[in-house]
């Protein structure tokens, strides 16, 4: 498709495969850029901000969201990068959706805001590269 393409668009969950968002590998994202000369698009990354089965935190998520500001800002290809949900979602609602993809906002279902929530503000303000 190469040819044809504009853009590369991927979206990224990696909470399935590592515990820990340090555990995730600083060739993680970068590999895309040996396949593609084309603008790279972030359509939806994502990390839990909380679980009944404690594994994820508020915390954890927020030191995902810093773990994928330092991975993509070593991507001079990357356009675009956007999360995957601003809010939680009601836990109560009957859904096939797992309980960890419910809590991917950065606010939670009651509208408060996570810690991640600061460094993604923050991170929408810095400069265009």
């Amino acid at each position: 498709f190469e040819p044809k393409l504009d853009a590369v668009a991927f979206s990224t969950l990696p909470y399935g495969f590592y515990i820990r968002a340090v555990l995730i590998p600083d060739d993680y994202l970068s590999r895309i850029e040996l396949h593609t000369s084309r603008d790279i698009l972030f359509t939806e990354i994502g990390w839990p901000g909380a679980s009944s089965e404690l594994i994820f935190t508020t915390q954890s998520q927020a030191e995902y969201l810093a773990r994928m500001v330092q991975l993509v800002d070593a991507m001079p290809q990357v356009r675009l990068v956007t999360w995957t949900s601003l809010f939680d979602a009601d836990l109560e609602a009957p859904t096939l959706v797992s309980e960890s993809f419910k809590l991917l906002g950065l606010i939670d279902a009651l509208e408060h805001p996570k810690p991640a929530l600061d460094l993604w503000r923050e991170v929408h303000n810095l400069p265009l590269r």
